[in-house]
């Protein structure tokens, strides 16, 4: 079959494998009961995916145009901005929600993890160097930071540290985040600098994005001329939309840059040694954010080797790769032998834990062979897949990347160390599968669109269909923020205003005989955003000056805190004050006081009566009992 043919029978493959996926024809796709697990098939509402189809044609058609009229930059800056704003896109149409749900994802310690597990980290006094103790104690608590080396919590902490520095910026970031997650007492706890180091997370679509530009250096590199359209491809890629926040999303940027180095230093130069310790650098970095990209020194072990046996045998001695992968190696070595130099872990007891808990096989292993490969290949890019696998038995094929990769692959496979979720886990093979697909585009170009416009429909159907209907991300621990409450009439207007904050515009008291309790409703009006969850006390007063026990809360039974207070916002509370035995018939009044300490709650906020003058609680009454 000529290359042409072979296109056109690929953009019909994928237009009937979307039509599929969208609808639901072959569950199986999805998983089943012989993997002992699925993805979950939800369609999201029609407009909002009608929506995100069109923002991937608007980027499609553009894509094409300036790649077709050669205008690089223009590409490139296209390709960068496309795949932020279809990650956003794709996670608004799955949530209705993009900025809320990217920070879930972000502080989820089940769908994540680093960002809040760095502030609940003890880095003082050098505890971070004893990581596996660190990673033995998130057993149960979130499974990334479980299995992981400690390079995203670190990155973490080092914004922090960097924000530390400039608390008012702190302070602003948080007010931009805090009421997405106004009644999480988990977070709640971290201080500003700390919720300001989430932004790193934050910006992961950002991230993913500039993966283009290593990725059409590499292409360049390879391709030639048709390198932009290799670039623009990565905004269509499913998994980088679809996992918008997760770092996954962020590790192809280093890993094709890291190849890209690589092949500066597989050329005949003065400077092959620092490009291939510089390679190094970046997958050793990589390795110790997180484990599951140690396979990428197997890709490029098998691609130095391949290219020697294939294009360099001849005019350079078997020391010569042997001397590539000395030097990478260095490089790979170098940012965990500073680790270890300051007293850290090794990387092989951290290993240790992580199989410890993450090895056992919990799945049959023969089904899953075909799972892993199908989910990465979907989540990847299935057109660009199978344009690689023929790519490898082309004898026309002059790059040694597309076997290299196969190589790969098959060892990962019966290696049996993955677990499921390889659309996300292996992305950063992804960047590979799409230049390894496009030597075959490139013969049939000559100069126009011809090839490349059918495998941008092809990869956008298939990434429309599964935005559209799969729910691959979540972070279910995560809970939204709540509702206001509903507000009732309050018949005693007041103005009793507490630590300039918030004041109390209105409240209502009622005895019930039947219970022997006082339900008292409170009307607050907020003036600021409140990081402080403030609590509340009230004491009963009987009419001859004796109390009954206090009663302290918070905020609708903690359900919606005071750092949920919208500015402006008028908020009610109800709490049932118990009365004592045979209360004194008359009116009691109700000393309030609020308190941002339970430990210290004399320490209460300073409160300004409707007359000015200043005090520590608010008197309320009188509450008639009889």
């Amino acid at each position: 079959m000529s290359v042409s043919r072979l296109i056109n029978a690929v953009l019909v493959m994928s237009l009937v494998l979307a039509g599929i996926l969208a609808f639901d024809l072959v569950p199986f796709l999805r998983g089943g009961e012989i993997f002992r697990w699925q993805w979950n098939y939800i369609p999201v509402p029609i407009a909002r995916a009608m929506v995100f189809a069109g923002l991937v044609v608007i980027f499609a058609l553009v894509m094409l145009w300036l790649a077709m009229r050669e205008r690089t930059r223009l590409g490139l800056a296209w390709a960068f901005s496309g795949t932020i704003v279809l990650t956003l896109g794709a996670t608004w149409a799955r949530t209705g929600d993009a900025a809320a749900e990217l920070l879930y994802r972000t502080v989820s310690l089940g769908a994540t993890g680093p960002a809040t597990a760095s502030g609940l980290i003890d880095w003082s006094d050098g505890n971070w160097f004893d990581w596996t103790t660190i990673m033995a104690s998130f057993n149960g608590v979130s499974q990334h930071v479980e299995l992981s080396p400690p390079g995203l919590p670190l990155i973490h902490h080092a914004a922090t540290r960097f924000f530390e520095t400039t608390p008012a910026l702190a302070e602003s970031l948080q007010q931009g985040l805090l009421p997405y997650q106004c009644h999480n007492y988990t977070l709640l706890q971290l201080a500003p600098a700390e919720w300001a180091s989430m932004w790193v997370a934050l910006l992961m679509p950002l991230w993913a994005g500039l993966a283009v530009f290593p990725l059409y250096a590499v292409a360049k590199k390879l391709l030639g001329e048709d390198a932009i359209y290799v670039a623009g491809l990565w905004a269509l890629i499913p998994a980088v939309v679809m996992y918008g926040g997760s770092w996954n999303t962020a590790y192809p940027l280093l890993a094709i840059g890291s190849f890209y180095w690589l092949l500066r230093g597989l050329d005949d130069s003065r400077f092959a040694p620092l490009f291939a310790i510089l390679s190094g650098v970046l997958t050793g970095i990589l390795t110790f954010a997180n484990f599951s990209v140690v396979p990428l020194g197997l890709l490029f072990g098998w691609y130095t080797l391949l290219h020697y046996i294939f294009h360099e045998r001849e005019e350079h001695s078997f020391a010569r790769p042997v001397l590539v992968g000395l030097w990478y190696g260095l490089g790979v070595l170098l940012p965990w032998g500073m680790y270890m130099l300051a007293g850290g872990d090794s990387p092989i007891a951290m290993l240790d834990v992580a199989f410890g808990t993450h090895l056992e096989l919990e799945r049959p292993f023969v089904p899953w062979l075909w799972m892993h490969t199908w989910e990465w290949l979907l989540l990847g890019s299935v057109p660009a897949g199978v344009l690689w696998l023929v790519a490898t038995v082309r004898r026309d094929n002059v790059s040694v990347l597309p076997l290299a990769l196969l190589l790969t692959m098959v060892i990962m496979l019966l290696s049996n160390t993955a677990r499921g979720e390889t659309g996300r886990v292996w992305l950063f093979f992804t960047p590979f599968v799409l230049v390894a697909a496009s030597h075959l585009v490139t013969k049939i170009t000559l100069k126009s669109a011809t090839g490349w416009w059918q495998l941008y429909v092809a990869q956008a159907s298939l990434t429309v269909a599964l935005v559209a209907t799969w729910f691959v991300m979540g972070a279910g621990d995560i809970a939204p923020r709540p509702p206001a409450p509903e507000l009732t009439a309050a018949t005693r207007p007041v103005q009793i205003t507490v630590n300039e904050q918030f004041t109390l515009v209105g409240w209502e008291g009622v005895y019930d005989t039947e219970t022997n309790a006082i339900t008292l409703a409170l009307h607050w009006q907020s003036h600021a955003q409140m990081t402080p969850p403030y609590y509340f006390a009230v004491l009963p007063v009987a009419p001859d000056g004796s109390t009954g026990e206090s009663v302290v809360w918070q905020p609708q039974a903690t359900n919606y805190p005071t750092t949920c207070w919208l500015p402006d916002s008028v908020i009610q509370d109800t709490i049932v004050i118990p009365m004592p035995e045979n209360p004194a018939e008359g009116g009691w009044y109700l000393s309030v006081t609020s308190f941002a300490d339970t430990e210290n709650p004399q320490m209460t906020l300073p409160v300004v009566l409707p007359d000015g003058t200043p005090d520590s609680q608010m008197g309320l009454g009188p509450v008639i009992v009889d």
